[in-house]
């Protein structure tokens, strides 16, 4: 790790002092820097919007050997499953509900859709992905609108929600602030986002860069502080927020390709059978994990 600059301004608390952690090894020569008071790591200098376009579209679905496979929607449906039970938890009088406005931004295949479609009445996805965008169509045909592209901004239309939802996606964004406070926007009065991230600290982003490995795609790095800080100066309040799945510090998250799985929440090593991969996977999913989990899920309101 290479020693303390100055003279970047850290987006959550000011300072001008960093530390190198090293390149980004899928925004190469971008680096890796964390802020030396907050701890907060982010990628400088930031790609180009076009940079970012044209990575993602041609190196981030194969690099990650994603494939819309039964094995790929059932693990993304229990992965639904799990946030649709933290969001009922935290909010209980939408369970008997079925008049929610729900959008899902970087939807993918459209798994959280599909579980939200007994509470909702009007279902929005946004996915720039045209074969996930297709597969949710399929998946969700008469019961949601995909919208093949990124979030629209400034709002198209006087339509507001009462969910919002990313997941897997506030870590790919250029400017995170910005981004929830589009998504705030977006809400009606009392609505509420949902947010998941990979929770992820010096120890597992050093990890990353010694081990150069690629397809993860991460521009920020979140931990449960920079995560509501984040949301506060965008103008909003944490109401539930925690760690889920396996421990963070545990083998293999921190081997070869381990922030792979982080992002992804697969790890092979353990898995003998498709059955034993499914039961594992539905444990580690819903599994609040008070030592530190590879998850952040986040449920956070804007102050009116």
């Amino acid at each position: 790790m290479h020693e303390a600059q100055s003279g970047l301004e850290c987006p959550l608390c000011g300072s001008t002092a960093h530390r190198d952690i090293g390149v980004n090894p899928d925004f190469s020569p971008s680096r890796i820097l964390a802020c030396r008071s907050c701890g907060f790591m982010r990628t400088s200098p930031m790609p180009a919007d076009s940079e970012l376009a044209e990575r993602y579209r041609q190196e981030y679905r194969e690099l990650r050997r994603e494939r819309i496979t039964d094995l790929f929607l059932a693990a993304r449906g229990l992965r639904a499953q799990a946030q649709h039970s933290f969001i009922l938890g935290t909010a209980p009088e939408w369970r008997n509900s079925a008049e929610l406005d729900v959008m899902d931004v970087g939807c993918a295949a459209g798994s959280l859709l599909e579980v939200f479609a007994s509470n909702a009445r009007i279902l929005i996805g946004y996915e720039p992905d045209e074969r996930m965008a297709s597969a949710a169509r399929d998946r969700l045909a008469g019961r949601a609108e995909i919208r093949n592209r990124l979030l629209d901004w400034p709002p198209p239309d006087e339509r507001r929600y009462d969910l919002i939802c990313m997941s897997h996606s506030l870590e790919h964004t250029r400017e995170p602030i910005s981004t929830l406070s589009h998504l705030f926007e977006y809400c009606n009065e009392g609505g509420r986002v949902f947010l998941e991230v990979p929770n992820e600290t010096l120890a597992t982003v050093r990890t990353l860069c010694d081990r150069d490995t690629r397809g993860v795609f991460h521009l920020h790095f979140f931990q449960a502080d920079h995560l509501r800080r984040c949301i506060e100066l965008a103008g909003g309040r944490v109401l539930r927020i925690g760690t889920f799945g396996d421990d963070l510090h545990a083998p293999p998250f921190l081997g070869s390709g381990g922030m792979r799985r982080i992002a992804t929440g697969v790890s092979s090593r353990f898995f003998r059978s498709a059955r034993a991969r499914q039961a594992r996977l539905s444990r580690a999913m819903f599994y609040e994990n008070p030592r530190g989990g590879i998850w952040l899920r986040c449920l956070c309101a804007r102050w009116n």
